[in-house]
């Protein structure tokens, strides 16, 4: 394992090279920039850079987290690729890719996205073939970059690829070979999943993990703070050091759209402790 990262998103109120300082003084080794536009909570967050920045703006981003000594961990690029409305559905295709292009330029490896949500009347199978006339743009010119795409499954009712059986049935089709993961253990327990046997089966593309807790089902849940919610830890970080996972963990924050607390400071440091002291209990 490289280390821990973070969502940026977590400090949406500061400039995200500000935020790489905060990072590096609080032990983190790589960030998560957040290009987000649109997350399904409230308060949306301010995204860290958006995927039309221009040359200096990327410059000045790159430069600042090698001054901070962090590497990207990834660029988070969440959209809706299967959008009913075709000109919402191009303005979100192009928004990825954009935000291959932009980690390209920062030197980030991973971008990431979800497999969309069904917003409008229509057949599963005709949402199915957006998401795959998606990536068949996307993942091509993602080789051309050497940017990969990792793809998130996401919980809320109504998204396509909600669970461990919407994952394998995405990576069955033909064409998605350099398609990687990124595993979010909090989406695959609010959808019934066995969280540490759908981390085990999905390992060998999992190139990056949210920290994330999660309590409830589909359509009663909610992401309380790390250790205050039904995920069984011990376990998903054993089966990660025994999988060698060789990426960041990255930490990830959405209770405040619970209710839970706003302090960002207080989730980085608590956050920090509890994977740490997860990762030194199964470090023997």
């Amino acid at each position: 394992m490289k280390g821990l990262s973070c969502n940026s998103a977590l400090f949406a109120h500061i400039d995200v090279v500000e935020c790489m300082g905060i990072l590096a003084d609080h032990g983190f080794q790589a960030i998560d920039v957040s290009l987000e536009l649109e997350p399904p909570f409230l308060p949306v967050p301010k995204p860290h850079m958006y995927v039309d920045a221009d040359a200096a703006e990327r410059v000045r981003v790159a430069q600042g987290a090698r001054a901070a000594g962090l590497d990207f961990g990834t660029c988070n690029a969440h959209t809706n690729l299967i959008d009913g409305d075709p000109e919402a559905r191009s303005r979100n295709l192009d928004f990825v890719l954009g935000g291959m292009r932009l980690a390209a330029d920062l030197g980030c490896k991973y971008v990431i996205t979800g497999g969309g949500m069904k917003n409008m009347y229509g057949r599963e199978g005709t949402y199915w073939q957006r998401l795959l006339d998606a990536m068949a743009v996307i993942l091509p010119a993602g080789e051309e970059l050497g940017v990969t795409l990792l793809l998130e499954c996401a919980s809320l009712p109504g998204c396509l690829v909600h669970d461990l059986r919407g994952m394998r049935r995405l990576f069955a089709e033909d064409g998605m070979d350099s398609l990687q993961v990124l595993f979010d253990p909090a989406h695959y327990l609010v959808r019934g999943d066995d969280v540490t046997a759908a981390y085990r089966e999905l390992a060998p593309r999992v190139r990056h993990i949210h920290a994330k807790d999660a309590l409830g089902r589909v359509e009663d849940f909610e992401f309380p703070p790390l250790g205050e919610g039904e995920i069984d830890f011990r376990s998903l970080i054993q089966a990660v050091r025994d999988t060698n996972f060789a990426g960041y963990i990255a930490l990830e924050y959405e209770g405040f759209a619970w209710g839970h607390t706003p302090d960002p400071l207080r989730i980085l440091r608590e956050g920090r402790d509890f994977l740490l002291a997860h990762l030194e209990a199964t470090a023997a």
